[in-house]
This record gives structure tokens, C-alpha cells and sequence, in this order.
């Protein structure tokens, strides 16, 4: 078993320390698995640890030094682990709308608290237990898991649905129409934005005039009629989020 890997970013050693004090007590008491904590005091070598060996879960501080903050980090680290927690800390509130950008779960106001970690942990214990659920599709006669974290969005033709994946992977084809589609992806991170569209909002980078613009850049159009309501469900989705 590999260990879960978590790491924290914090340019002021004591705020470092004492978070780093905190999750592995409450990994300790409350988690089963193997588990490391990474600490740094810099954007630039927690970038370059990352990109050799990413993490599960990260802890950012907003407000670094230099020119460099969290926000911009977090961008970098969605970028090579889309599947990555990413847990923002700061002095004040007024900042942690700006984790919506990056699709970071949740947020800490200093000085953090054990259940401050707490609750952020079991957001993470949420989300990574739901990146392990799939659902079966049937293709080419063979019936296929596939993981619901995949999917970025769903596109019918015709009286096919199209299936298409994060990372790269090849999209999947299969027998089925949205309206039968509409009836397996029930989870609430999908919405039916269009005629054509079906789209897992976990997989939105932003809501830009008439389009939602996906992670890997895909433009998918809004309806016309309800396109306000879309984006309003989409932001109020992104709020209850990081609120939960």
C-alpha cells in the first residue's frame, strides 16, 4: 500500500509547524492508512516536490511572500493532479472565493484549530471516497466500470452517447439517450446544460458568457433559455462546496 501523501505550504514556520502538528495528529487518531506530511516553506521547492512526487491532499497558505501566492500555486498543482484535495489557509476570509477558480474543497481562517483539520479531513475522506465510484456502461457487447472522476462531460448523438474522459483518455461510446442518461448520472455534480450536454461540474474551470469552459479548455454552450439559472446552479454548487 502506498502511503497517503499530504502537503503543506507555509511561508511563516510557526503557522508550518503548528498545521503540520495538527494533521498528523488527527492522521494518527483517525486515519488507518500509511500516511506522510510534507512541509515547505516556499512556493518554488514545493512546486518542484510535487511535480516529482504529488500529493492526495495539500495545504496552501493564500498570502506568500515574494510575488507568489497560493492561488497561483494551486493552479500549477490542478494542472498536474486534477484528482488532487486542495485545502487553502489564510489570515482572513475575504480570500477564499478565489479557491473557486481552482476547485479547492475547502478553507481555513489562522489561527487554525483541530477542527478547523477536522472537518477539512473529512471533506477529503468525501471526496476521495467518491472518486472510487463508477458506474457500468455497456460498450462493444462488454459491460465497462468507469469512474465517475473521469468523466468531464456527456454528449449525446444521434441515439449514442458520448462519454468523454479527463487526461487524455479516449471517449467512450455507448447505446443510450441523454434522457436515459439523465437517469444513471443522478450524483449532484452533474447537470444537463443543453439539448446535447450532460456536464460534471467538478470538471467546470469557469462559467464564461455562453459557454462553461472545462479544465482541459473544452467550451460546452449553455441553452439559450435558462442560461442565467445554469450559471447561478453552478456557483451556488461551487459555494455549498467549499461551504460543506
Amino acid at each position: 500500500m502506498n502511503d497517503m501523501q499530504i502537503m503543506i505550504l507555509d511561508d511563516d514556520l510557526e503557522s508550518r509547524s503548528h498545521l503540520e502538528r495538527l494533521v498528523e495528529y488527527w492522521m494518527t487518531k483517525e486515519h488507518q492508512e500509511v500516511f506522510r506530511v510534507r512541509t515547505y516553506g516556499d512556493a518554488a521547492s514545493f512546486l518542484e516536490a510535487f511535480r516529482a512526487h504529488p500529493a492526495e491532499i495539500v495545504f496552501l497558505d493564500i498570502l506568500l511572500e515574494k510575488d507568489v501566492n497560493g492561488i497561483g500555486v494551486a493552479a500549477e498543482v490542478r494542472e498536474l493532479a486534477p484528482e488532487c484535495v486542495i485545502f487553502f489557509t489564510t489570515g482572513t476570509p475575504e480570500y477564499a472565493v478565489d479557491g473557486f477558480a481552482v476547485h479547492a474543497l475547502h478553507y481555513c481562517v489562522k489561527p487554525i484549530r483541530p477542527i478547523d483539520i477536522a472537518e477539512c479531513m473529512r471533506r477529503a475522506q468525501e471526496k476521495l471516497h467518491w472518486a472510487e465510484r463508477s458506474i457500468d456502461l455497456r460498450i462493444s457487447a462488454q459491460t465497462i466500470p468507469v469512474p465517475l472522476r473521469d468523466i468531464t462531460y456527456v454528449e449525446s448523438e444521434l441515439h449514442d452517447l458520448i462519454v468523454h474522459r479527463a487526461n487524455g483518455k479516449a471517449p467512450l461510446r455507448t447505446r443510450m439517450t441523454m434522457t436515459e442518461a439523465e437517469a444513471i448520472f443522478t450524483d449532484r455534480c452533474f447537470l444537463r446544460i443543453g439539448r446535447s450536454f450532460l456536464v460534471n461540474m467538478d470538471a467546470i474551470r469557469e462559467a464564461r458568457g455562453d459557454v462553461f469552459v472545462l479544465t482541459d479548455g473544452t467550451e460546452l454552450p449553455l441553452r439559450r433559455q435558462g442560461r442565467a439559472e445554469l450559471r447561478r446552479i453552478y456557483e451556488t454548487y461551487r459555494y455549498q462546496k467549499m461551504r460543506e
